[in-house]
């Protein structure tokens, strides 16, 4: 599990939050994400709501800073390593 560390820390349902987790992305979530009609953001909303597994209106409370933080964070898990040359 990762962690990210809200810049705004806010309250959601009576629960005061600071700090988010989130786990690495399975093959069904990049798949779930990969529906014809569905923005960029609410692929990565919908990505961020599976990872997190957090409700989607707690997400979209979040102050633009984290989102745009958190949704970056995620980014490198969703990323092929780079292969090495051995020349």
């Amino acid at each position: 599990m990762e962690t990210y560390t809200l810049l705004e820390p806010i309250t959601f349902n009576g629960e005061n939050i600071t700090v988010l987790t989130y786990r690495r992305p399975k093959g069904r979530d990049l798949i779930k994400m990969d529906r014809p009609g569905v923005t960029e953001s609410q692929k990565v909303l919908n990505l961020l709501v599976d990872l997190t597994e957090r409700p989607k209106d707690l997400l979209l409370e979040l102050d633009g800073r984290d989102f745009l933080q958190l949704s970056q964070s995620i980014l490198p898990l969703l990323q092929l390593p780079q292969e090495t040359s051995t020349t």
